[in-house]
C-alpha cells in the first residue's frame, strides 16, 4: 500500500468571494454534504490517512531557511492549494479512481501524486520533534 496526496486548487481571489469556490451558498452547501459523505465513507474503508481544507494564502507565515518570515504566501500564484487528502491504496490507479470521486464531491478539479518513497513502507511522526521516519 502506498500514499497519495489528492489536492485541490483554487483561483487567486476565491477566499474573497462570499461563497467561496461555489456560486451560491446551497452549491456551497451541497459539495460539503458530499465531501463529508465521501470522507466518510474512505474512513470507514480505512483508506483516510487524512484530510483538510486551508485557510485563505493571506494567512500564510512564509519561513526562509535563515528563519526571516514573511507574511502571505512564499510566491505568487493563479492558483493555490485550498484542501486535500492524504489516502493509502493499493496502486496508481485506485489513487486516480478515488480522485476522480473527490472531484466530484467537491466540484473541483483534484491533482493527484504519490509521496516520494512511499513504497508499501509506513511512515509515522516521530514524537514532539516532527521527524518523518519509516516504521
Amino acid at each position: 500500500m502506498s500514499c497519495y496526496l489528492l489536492s485541490v486548487y483554487h483561483p487567486d481571489g476565491v477566499h474573497e468571494r462570499e461563497f467561496g469556490a461555489y456560486e451560491t451558498a446551497a452549491d456551497m452547501e451541497a459539495a460539503f454534504a458530499r465531501v463529508a459523505e465521501f470522507n466518510a465513507s474512505l474512513s470507514n474503508a480505512g483508506l483516510l490517512e487524512f484530510a483538510a481544507g486551508l485557510g485563505a494564502p493571506i494567512t500564510a507565515v512564509t519561513v526562509d531557511p535563515d528563519g526571516a518570515l514573511s507574511s502571505g504566501p512564499g510566491f505568487a500564484a493563479e492558483k493555490y492549494l485550498g484542501g486535500f487528502w492524504v489516502i493509502r491504496v493499493a496502486d496508481d490507479g485506485t489513487a486516480t479512481r478515488i480522485a476522480a470521486e473527490a472531484a466530484a464531491a467537491c466540484g473541483q478539479a483534484v491533482e493527484v501524486r504519490g509521496l516520494a518513497g512511499e513504497d508499501d513502507e509506513e511512515i509515522a511522526v516521530n514524537g514532539s520533534e516532527g521527524l518523518w521516519e519509516r516504521v
